[in-house]
């Protein structure tokens, strides 16, 4: 997975895999189990309210790595595909391509 999701990335290829609302879902099952074990989960909570306004901006079609271009847009960056070597996490280099 790491080598196919750095590619896409790279790419900004949004074909879902895995669309923000079935993230949303996975967040609200995490955050209800916490929530009974009254277990405190900041971060995750926080994350879960991005992944929510990424599905609020209508972009539910869409991979989940649309919050790379929300967080881009939000910060004034206007991202571009690019085609470079990309280490994949699992200690290989390769294009994206």
């Amino acid at each position: 997975m790491s080598r196919a999701t750095s590619r896409r990335f790279m790419h900004l290829d949004y074909t879902p895999t895995f669309t923000p609302p079935l993230l949303r879902k996975d967040f609200d099952l995490g955050l209800a189990a916490a929530r009974a074990l009254d277990v405190p989960m900041p971060v995750t909570a926080l994350t879960a309210q991005l992944v929510q306004a990424s599905v609020g901006t209508g972009r539910v079609d869409e991979d989940f790595a649309i919050l790379l271009d929300l967080q881009a847009t939000a910060s004034g960056l206007q991202l571009e595909p690019e085609d470079v070597a990309v280490d994949d996490g699992l200690g290989e280099c390769r294009r994206t391509a």
